[in-house]
């Protein structure tokens, strides 16, 4: 369980400067041959 105190969030949803449309976005980590990977996603959602 990772935990933090203070913990500030400060993407402010954009790719290289431009703003991303309100989506679901996948991801998949890798971290190396035969260290596994991490998939998930984020939904953006702008007001």
């Amino acid at each position: 369980v990772y935990t933090k105190k203070g913990y500030a969030n400060e993407w402010d949803g954009t790719l290289n400067g431009s703003p991303l449309v309100s989506d679901t976005y996948y991801y998949i980590l890798e971290f190396g041959p035969n260290l596994g990977q991490f998939k998930g996603y984020i939904t953006l959602i702008r007001n």
